[in-house]
């Protein structure tokens, strides 16, 4: 069954990227901007602790900034706390409800954590979001 719906939604993920997906908010901050880039840096680096303790930070001072928001959650999860990073992606799509970056997130990370059905949901919301009439 995850199988079948895998396929499906990674389509529809790499098909949104071709679509012409706009964001509806972005990181304009300078401060977020440095914390963004201090944080990237720290995980090309290996540190992943720094890493998530400057995306918490950014997300505690701009928590209705979608890339924040954005980074935070792919670095919860991948440090192992799923639950914390669908609560931050939940946040945040309600202050920003068609951010086209949240709802890719969203269904990547309910695809990482095995609820396939609902990331093909929130794939096809981002679909068509994407898709110009």
């Amino acid at each position: 069954m995850m199988r079948r719906l895998a396929t499906p939604l990674l389509a529809l993920v790499l098909l949104s990227g071709c679509a012409g997906a706009t964001r509806t908010t972005g990181s304009s901050a300078p401060d977020v901007q440095r914390q963004l880039r201090v944080a990237t840096a720290a995980e090309r680096g290996g540190n992943v602790g720094m890493a998530l303790q400057v995306y918490a930070s950014a997300y505690q001072s701009h928590p209705g900034d979608a890339e924040v928001a954005s980074r935070y959650s792919k670095m919860l999860l991948q440090t192992g706390d799923a639950e914390r990073a669908r609560d931050v992606l939940a946040e945040a799509r309600r202050r920003n409800p068609r951010d086209t970056l949240l709802m890719e997130t969203e269904a990547r990370v309910l695809l990482e954590v095995g609820q396939a059905e609902q990331a093909l949901v929130a794939g096809s919301e981002l679909l068509q979001e994407a898709t110009p009439l």
